[in-house]
C-alpha cells in the first residue's frame, strides 16, 4: 500500500513537490486554502535566474544549483521558460565597478558551463546607447551584457506542476483550509481540513505531512513567539506600465542610486514593462499585502533617473502588486543579505513530533531542486526507496524541441475558418505549449470563441471555457488571473467584464446573485491590491 503525504500549499513549491512524489509512486493529497499560485509564486519578478547578486555574498553554491535548475526548465518546460538578454548599464556612482561586474559575470559563465545560453559581453556607451536611446548617458561608463531566463506567467509553471502531479495520481483542492494538524502522542497523524466553499470539514490520515505555506509556514504550525519563529519574509512590490519603446527586447539590471540596492526592468508580454522589486522586512496581515507610497515612489524615482525623458509618474502605472518572499527568519541581517537558500526542517529533531517537516526559504528558479530534496527527504523516512523523475520529463505541453520553429509550423497550420491572430496563437503555444491544441478543439467546435477576451489581451474566449471545465477553477478571479492572462492587461480585465463573467458563469453554472458577486468581488480585488498605487 502506498504511503500518504498531505502537502499543504499550492504555489510553486507545493506543486512542484506534489509532482514529484506522485512520480515516485506516492499517495498525495495538496490542499490551499486559497487558489493555487494566488500568494508570493505570482508575485515574483517572473525570473527564472542564477541569482547573479548572490555573488556577493559568496553564496557559490546556490548560484550554480540555480544555474543548473535555469537549464533544466529550459528543457522540461520551454513554453514557460525563456531565455531573456539583460544589460547592466555602470555609472560613475555605481557600487560596482565595470572590471568587478565583468569578473561576477565571468565566474557567471563558469557556474552554468553546461548552459545553451550565451557568455556575457562587455559593451561600451555606444552599444548601450544603441540599446536604449532614451538611457541616461550622464557619467555612464559602459556595461555588459548576459543571459538569464524569464517566466512571464509562472501561473501556469505552478499549474503545470499540478496537472503533471493529478496525471500521476495526486488529488489536489484549493479553497480547502488546514484548521488543525492532528496529534497521537509525538506523532502528526493527519490533518483537519475545512472547504471554504461549502463549509464541509473532514480529516485527511498521513504517514507525512509537508509544510510548504511559504510565508504562512508559522500560521500553519502556529508559532508566535519571535524565538520560535522560522520565516522572515521580506516584501517585494513591483509596478508595470507600457512600454515607451516598442522595440525594447532588453531587460535592465541596475543598481539604484539612492540606496544602492539592484532593481530590474523587465520586458514583459511584450507590450509592457515590469519594474522592480524592493526589499523590506515585513511583519503585516499577509493578507492585506500591497505597495505602499515609498515603495511606488522609489521605483518611479529610480527608473526615471535612469530614463529621464520618459517621466513616469502615478498615472503611468496600469497596475502594481506586492509579495513575500518566505526567507528564514533572522533578526540582524538586512533584506538583501538574508540567504535564497532553502532548508528542510524536520520536527521530530526540532519539536520532537514525528511525521512533519516544513520547507523555509527557496525561489522560483530552484523549486524543483528543492521539491527533490523533500521528497528524497521524506522518502528516507517513510523507508520507500525510489529516484527522482522530474529532471528529464516534461511538464504538460513542454515536449517541445524549438519552440519558435514550432509556433511557426503549427500557425501555418491553423484551419482556415478559425479566425485567431498570430499574437493571439502564439500567445497559446506561451502558456499551453503543445497542449494548445485543446483550445484550438474548443475553437472548431464554436468559432466565436476564438474572439479575443478584450482588446488589450490576446487571450481568446476559448481560454476561459477551457479553465473553467478543465483546471480546477472556481472564481472569476482564478480564471481571470491564475489560468489566463486576461486580467493582466491595459484595463485589467474591466472594460469587458460583464461578457466574460457571463460566459464563465455558463460554464460554472452561477445563478444571477453569484454572478453579481464574482463581478464585484472581482472590481474589488483590483482596486485593492491591483491600483493601490492610485490611492497611497
Amino acid at each position: 500500500m502506498s504511503k500518504k503525504i498531505l502537502i499543504i500549499g499550492g504555489g510553486i513549491n507545493g506543486a512542484g513537490m506534489a509532482r514529484d512524489a506522485t512520480m515516485r509512486g506516492f499517495d498525495v493529497t495538496l490542499f490551499d486554502k486559497g487558489d493555487f499560485c494566488s500568494g508570493t509564486s505570482w508575485t515574483s519578478s517572473k525570473l527564472i535566474h542564477g541569482g547573479l547578486r548572490y555573488l556577493e555574498h559568496f553564496e557559490f553554491g546556490l548560484v550554480r544549483e540555480s544555474l543548473r535548475e535555469r537549464e533544466i526548465l529550459l528543457r522540461i518546460s520551454p513554453h514557460n521558460v525563456h531565455s531573456l538578454d539583460l544589460t547592466i548599464p555602470v555609472y560613475k556612482h555605481s557600487p560596482h565597478a565595470l572590471m568587478t561586474l565583468r569578473a561576477g559575470l565571468t565566474a557567471y559563465d563558469v557556474l552554468s558551463y553546461d548552459k545553451s545560453l550565451p557568455n556575457h559581453v562587455v559593451l561600451n556607451v555606444n552599444d548601450i546607447a544603441q540599446k536604449f536611446p532614451a538611457m541616461n548617458r550622464e557619467n555612464l561608463l559602459g556595461g555588459l551584457s548576459y543571459s538569464d531566463c524569464q517566466c512571464p506567467f509562472p501561473e501556469r509553471l505552478v499549474l503545470n506542476n499540478l496537472q503533471s502531479a493529478v496525471r500521476h495520481g495526486a488529488k489536489i483542492f484549493n479553497y480547502h483550509r488546514v484548521t488543525e494538524i492532528c496529534k497521537e502522542h509525538d506523532r502528526v497523524t493527519g490533518l483537519h481540513v475545512k472547504n471554504l466553499l461549502t463549509n464541509e470539514e473532514f480529516i485527511f490520515n498521513a504517514d507525512m505531512v509537508i509544510n510548504a505555506a511559504g510565508p504562512w509556514v508559522d500560521e500553519v504550525l502556529q508559532l508566535k513567539s519571535p524565538d520560535e519563529r522560522l520565516i522572515g519574509g521580506t516584501k517585494g512590490s513591483h509596478i508595470v506600465v507600457k512600454k515607451f519603446d516598442s522595440s525594447m527586447s532588453s531587460a535592465i539590471y541596475v543598481n539604484a542610486k539612492s540606496d544602492g540596492r539592484p532593481f530590474f526592468i523587465l520586458p514583459w508580454q511584450d507590450e509592457y514593462l515590469l519594474i522592480g522589486t524592493t526589499d523590506i522586512r515585513f511583519e503585516g496581515d499577509l493578507e492585506t499585502l500591497r505597495p505602499d507610497v515609498k515603495e511606488i515612489d522609489y521605483l518611479l524615482a529610480e527608473f526615471n533617473e535612469l530614463f529621464p525623458s520618459v517621466k513616469l509618474n502615478r498615472s503611468s502605472i496600469l497596475f502594481s502588486f506586492s509579495g513575500v518572499r518566505p526567507l528564514p527568519y533572522t533578526r540582524e541581517d538586512a533584506p538583501s543579505a538574508i540567504t535564497r537558500k532553502h532548508f528542510i526542517i524536520d520536527h521530530a529533531e526540532r519539536d520532537d513530533l514525528r511525521g512533519l517537516v516544513s520547507l523555509v526559504g527557496g525561489k522560483l528558479t530552484t523549486y524543483r531542486q528543492a521539491s527533490e530534496e523533500m521528497i528524497d527527504f521524506v522518502a528516507e523516512r517513510l523507508g520507500k526507496s525510489s529516484p527522482c523523475r522530474t529532471t528529464e520529463e516534461p511538464l504538460p505541453g513542454g515536449d517541445l524541441e524549438d519552440i519558435e520553429s514550432y509556433r511557426r509550423a503549427e500557425f501555418i497550420r491553423i484551419p482556415a475558418q478559425l479566425k485567431i491572430s498570430e499574437r493571439s496563437f502564439f500567445h497559446l503555444i506561451n502558456l499551453y505549449g503543445s497542449e494548445y491544441q485543446k483550445i484550438i478543439e474548443l475553437c472548431m467546435a464554436t468559432p466565436e470563441l476564438c474572439d479575443t477576451v478584450c482588446p488589450h489581451v490576446p487571450d481568446i474566449k476559448a481560454q476561459l471555457v477551457y479553465a473553467a471545465q478543465n483546471e480546477w477553477a472556481v472564481t472569476l478571479n482564478d480564471i481571470m488571473f491564475r489560468r489566463t492572462s486576461a486580467g493582466l492587461g491595459e484595463c485589467v480585465g474591466l472594460c469587458n467584464l460583464d461578457a466574460t463573467a457571463e460566459l464563465i458563469g455558463r460554464i460554472l453554472k452561477w445563478n444571477d446573485s453569484k454572478l453579481t458577486n464574482e463581478k464585484n468581488v472581482y472590481r474589488n480585488y483590483v482596486e485593492k491590491n491591483l491600483a493601490n498605487h492610485r490611492h497611497v
